[in-house]
């Protein structure tokens, strides 16, 4: 749910006004998800090669190993 106040203009208390650095992510991201729903291309490579992610930061967008950066062992233990 955190990423919302990136892509929806809320005005509610829950979210807190957005910096523009942070108006400028919802922008990037917004964008990309637009222009991969028009083409059905990226350049991202694919979950299944290798159970990597993009992570979506501020600075450069780069793979993440999503097993490791997420912590999976230890939200998989929670069940």
């Amino acid at each position: 749910m955190s990423e919302l106040p990136y892509l929806f203009d809320f005005q509610l208390p829950l979210f807190e006004k957005l910096t523009e650095k942070q108006e400028r992510l919802g922008k990037r991201m917004t964008d990309t998800w637009v222009d991969f729903a028009e083409s059905g291309k990226t350049d991202w490579p694919s979950f299944r090669s290798g159970g990597y992610v993009q992570s979506l930061a501020s600075g450069p967008w780069k793979r993440a190993e999503f097993t490791k950066d997420h912590d999976y062992a230890f939200w998989k233990n929670l069940r």
